[in-house]
């Protein structure tokens, strides 16, 4: 079974290019592992880091979402306590404008957009500002 430890340390990596909050928390799971986490390949995009590990010569560390697991590519999948900590929240904004100047159609989306997410996670919340 593939560690942590192994999957971030001894693998080659596609990153998502800049210091986002995401790198600098992979660094310090790093860190605490006794190691430094520096992507080989840098990646515009999860698309794109997704495409490097398809290659089978890269690993990453994807949102689950991003991964097909019944792929019958060669794949691992660690799971850690560790990486909970980069789990966060969805976030879906648009300027209220929009409401305005799409009509009805665009508030039938937007509850229906709503509706979905409540069934999935279990909450959705509004905020709205004139």
């Amino acid at each position: 079974m593939l560690t942590l430890r192994q999957a971030l340390l001894d693998c080659p990596h596609a990153g998502l290019i800049g210091e986002s909050d995401l790198r600098q928390s992979l660094e310090e799971i790093a860190r605490s592992l006794g190691g430094h986490f520096e992507p080989e390949l840098q990646c515009d995009s999860v698309s794109q880091c997704v495409a490097a590990v398809q290659t089978g010569r890269f690993a990453a560390v994807l949102p689950l979402w991003s991964w097909d697991t019944d792929t019958p590519l060669p794949h691992a999948i660690c799971e850690d306590p560790m990486l909970d900590k980069l789990d966060r929240e969805l976030a879906l904004v648009w300027n209220p404008r929009l409401m305005k100047t799409r009509g009805s159609a665009a508030r039938q989306a937007a509850e229906a957009l709503a509706s979905r997410i409540t069934e999935k996670w279990g909450r959705t919340t509004e905020e709205h500002r004139n």
